[in-house]
Formats: structure tokens, sequence, C-alpha cells
């Protein structure tokens, strides 16, 4: 097992991570593109604390993938099967999740027009769920959560490209940029300071 004085825990750090992903986030929930993309904001944010702490764990490099396989198949699935009306239980949410996903997924392959957006939503929901837990895992474990910060801002400016222009479209790319330099310059100066 590896010290625990190796982590990088840094509060700072932990912060900046995470205000930087629900930026990235929160600007593609304002894009409304469909129904119900609030759900990533969440999964995002449950995602990098998750991360954050399985880096910041003892366990074992496989233990932790394994522990994420797990948290992911649970939260995703969850946060999608919530969209499914509320008047049924559980294990016919998810049959009735897994049937449009399989009927859409059908139309897709078809090149067929799709009516509903579950395919994108949970692209969107597992891309943002990934690089959360990845991120803040690679930020805690090993001090080095650029891979996923390079991520987020490939995402905002597609997001930004392919957007209606905003007002405050703006705002969030230059809040991602002062964050991320933020990030960047408070990992610099804690690996000088070991």
């Amino acid at each position: 097992m590896t010290n625990q004085t190796e982590r990088w825990w840094d509060l700072l750090s932990v912060s900046l991570f995470l205000a930087a992903l629900i930026t990235v986030t929160y600007r593609l929930a304002d894009t409304r593109w469909t129904d119900n993309l609030e759900i990533v904001i969440g999964l995002a944010f449950i995602g990098g604390v998750l991360g954050l702490a399985l880096g910041y764990s003892r366990f074992s490099s496989q233990t932790v993938g394994f522990f994420g396989l797990i948290f992911t198949l649970f939260f995703v699935t969850w946060q999608l099967g919530e969209l499914t009306p509320s008047n049924y239980i559980w294990l016919e949410r998810l049959w009735l999740l897994g049937d449009r996903m399989w009927q859409n997924l059908v139309l897709f392959l078809r090149n067929q027009p799709l009516n509903d957006s579950i395919l994108f939503l949970t692209n969107m929901a597992l891309l943002f769920w990934l690089v959360g837990i990845s991120t803040g895992y690679q930020l805690t474990r090993y001090g080095k959560p650029w891979q996923g910060l390079i991520v987020l801002g490939i995402a905002l400016v597609v997001i930004d490209l392919y957007h209606p222009p905003l007002a405050q479209s703006g705002v969030a790319t230059a809040l991602f940029a002062v964050l991320a330099l933020l990030l960047f310059s408070r990992m610099n100066y804690l690996k000088h300071a070991r």
C-alpha cells in the first residue's frame, strides 16, 4: 500500500478543479439542447468528489477501478432512471430506460431521425461523469489533472461553437480559463514546495 503522505490533497486545488468542472457543465446545461441536461451538473460534481476521495484513499489502482465502475453503473443509471415516470418501481424504470435506449440506438444505426434525446443525454452524462471521477482521482493521487482539464476545455469550445451566441457565453470560457490557470499555478507551486 502507498503511504498516505504521498497524496496531493490541497483544498484550494480541489476547489479550483470542482469550480472548473461545474463551470463547463453549467455552460452545457445553459444551452438547453435537450430537456434534463441539468442532471449532468450533479453527476459531474458527484463524480469529481468521488474521484477525489478515491485518489486520496489507500486502495490500489485495480480496486479504485472496480469501485469507479460500480459507482459509474449506480450513479449514471440512477440519474437516468429518475427521468422515467415515478409511478413505476425501479425495475420497471430500468426496463423502460433500456428499451428507450435500445429503440433509439436501432434508429440511429439505421440513420433514421430520433425523436428522443436519451442517447445524447446518456453520452453527456457519461462523458462528464468520467471526466469528473478520473480527473479528481488524478489530481489527488498523482497531482496531474491536465488530461481532464484539456477534455473540459475542448468540450467548452465545442459548446461555444455549436450554441447560438449568448451575452454570457464568453463569461464561462473566461472563468474556465482563469480557473485552469490558477489550478496550473497552484499545482506548480505545490510541486516546487515539495
